[in-house]
């Protein structure tokens, strides 16, 4: 489409692009290709957290938009309350099909004993 004769090309926007390509015999093909680029899902659970256990649970949530969320302990609720040491993962998919994978690590300190 745009006269370049490298054999790939690098699309950067939805449309309809045609191909001509030409045999070492002189014939010539010609195809045409449409290219639906769909928009970036971007999850953001947060940064990382270091929390005293007074200060939690702390509650993350997915926010709308999504037609599913799976977390990595198997709850597919758009909200998860985290409360200990580890990993928190959730994989969605936006309603355009594409997936994406945020994490937030959450560290809990316990609280000092006044004896």
């Amino acid at each position: 489409s745009n006269g370049s004769q490298t054999p790939i090309q690098e699309i950067q926007y939805s449309g309809i692009y045609n191909v001509t390509a030409a045999g070492i015999n002189g014939c010539t093909s010609t195809d045409e290709v449409h290219v639906n680029i769909k928009p970036i899902s971007k999850l953001e659970l947060g940064s990382d957290k270091v929390l005293c256990a007074n200060e939690l649970p702390l509650t993350l949530i997915v926010p709308s938009g999504y037609t599913s969320v799976v977390w990595n302990n198997g709850s597919v609720a758009s909200t998860r309350e985290a409360d200990a040491t580890g990993y928190y993962i959730a994989t969605v998919t936006a309603m355009n099909g594409c997936v994406d994978v945020d994490s937030l690590y959450l560290i809990r300190r316990e609280q000092p004993t006044i004896l």
